[in-house]
């Protein structure tokens, strides 16, 4: 589904906090950003994304693990705050062959809030009706 533009930077209703539509469900970060390796050490690269088109951030600075390609941590930039946010993500766990964080913690750097996301259970390419996506639903 795609979101309103104004919207992305919006708090996500239900999660609410630091968390943005943009940082939960954006698409993937390689079609969204062109990187560039600004760091490499023997455990990690640091990677730098310029985004491809109109985003809340004007740049993220991601560290990439060399061991599984997971990223722990994310750092999101604007323009108006320079440094806005970091995003941790810990506690993996296999989820429908997929290894996934199962708590993300979002720092907001300007607002000095904290937000824990805990997934305690996901599925993964499971059916859903498209009756729940008519925005009417929610005027009831």
């Amino acid at each position: 589904r795609k979101i309103a533009a104004k919207a992305k930077d919006q708090s996500v209703q239900g999660v609410g906090g630091d968390f943005t539509y943009e940082d939960l469900g954006g698409g993937s970060m390689e079609e969204n950003y062109s990187f560039k390796i600004l760091n490499a050490d023997a455990k990690s690269w640091t990677l730098e994304g310029i985004p491809h088109k109109e985003s809340s951030y004007s740049k993220v600075i991601v560290t990439v693990l060399k061991e599984n390609y997971q990223t722990p941590k994310i750092e999101f930039y604007t323009a108006e705050d320079g440094h806005k946010k970091d995003l941790f993500a810990e506690e993996y766990q296999t989820i429908s062959g997929r290894l996934m964080p199962t708590r993300m913690t979002m720092l907001n750097l300007v607002k000095q809030s904290k937000t824990v996301v805990i997934i305690h259970e996901a599925e993964y390419n499971v059916p859903v009706d498209e009756k729940y996506f008519n925005p009417m639903r929610f005027y009831k």
